[in-house]
């Protein structure tokens, strides 16, 4: 016997009853670290580890609640290296699926069970996300080819308006006319002109 002393209230006893306080106290505080809504799951879970007839042992119970815990804290669960996410949702559905539907083979040893039936429910919920993406894939309509940017056409200016033929000043048609009555053809030019000028005479 290994006599020991509660520091707290005196208490003389051996150390395997303070051992065991202390495996109480680890479990209590992994109870009261792991959800309350998963509470009434996991004691049904934690009866599946005890023989038949039997009491599971305290330390037992205490390693089996502080390794739930870490479990469930982590939000993950791996197995044969492929690692899901898996929130607290996916443990309760999957307690709920141990506790329907529990191993042939009792008492549980440990949680492998558990991480199996969780693993296979993640799995299942990445394949089906797979579906779904790739079914809006195959029936999302087409988008339109990309267009090369054309250059905007060059939009030849309108014709200029004819302008009206230009009448020369009087001052110039009256010139014109003054030289052209001082031209006179050369000789044997076929060219004769329907008023020929009248020879002078004098008077």
């Amino acid at each position: 016997m290994l006599p020991g002393a509660c520091p707290g209230c005196g208490l003389r006893a051996d150390l395997d009853v303070f051992a065991a306080q202390a495996g109480v106290n680890q479990g209590l505080a992994a109870a009261l670290d792991l959800p309350a809504e998963l509470s009434g799951r996991i004691l049904g879970y934690l009866r599946l580890h005890s023989p038949a007839g039997k009491t599971m042992a305290l330390n037992k119970s205490v390693r089996l609640l502080v390794e739930l815990r870490d479990l469930i804290r982590s939000a993950c669960v791996t197995r044969r290296g492929i690692t899901h996410v898996a929130p607290q949702a996916l443990w309760s559905a999957g307690l709920d699926a141990v506790l329907t539907n529990p191993p042939e083979v009792l008492p549980l040893s440990g949680h492998s069970y558990l991480e199996q039936t969780v693993w296979n429910l993640a799995e299942r919920q990445v394949q089906r996300r797979e579906r779904d993406a790739e079914s809006q894939l195959r029936h999302a309509r087409p988008s339109p080819p990309c267009e090369a940017a054309l250059p905007a056409a060059t939009v030849p200016p309108p014709p200029a308006p004819k302008s009206a033929p230009i009448s020369p000043p009087a001052a110039f048609s009256a010139l014109v006319k003054q030289l052209r009555g001082q031209f006179s053809p050369p000789d044997g030019a076929s060219s004769s002109p329907s008023n020929p000028p009248q020879e002078s005479r004098d008077v």
